[in-house]
């Protein structure tokens, strides 16, 4: 998707493959969100982002995200493989 901001919690848990997860390190106010959203586009994408810390995600590994943390998921395999 990119980098964007959940209003809930998110359970990332990883299938098949491997993905890279990173997150900034700070909560995003609803006014920051609002601000930082690339316009005229159908999702809600977060312009410059700046990644603080990141993980790599194996099969069946986890990752939880509070709500309002911006984070962004990248596919370290060549074919996308899903996350739950």
């Amino acid at each position: 998707v990119g980098p964007h901001v959940d209003s809930f919690d998110v359970f990332l848990l990883q299938g098949k493959g491997r993905k890279m997860w990173s997150i900034e390190g700070k909560v995003v106010s609803a006014k920051e969100k609002e601000e930082r959203t690339i316009e005229n586009i159908d999702v809600r994408i977060l312009r410059d982002f700046k990644p603080e810390h990141s993980w790599v995600l194996n099969k069946g590994d986890m990752l939880y995200l509070p709500p309002r943390w911006s984070h962004h998921g990248i596919s370290l395999d060549q074919v996308p493989k899903p996350t739950f």
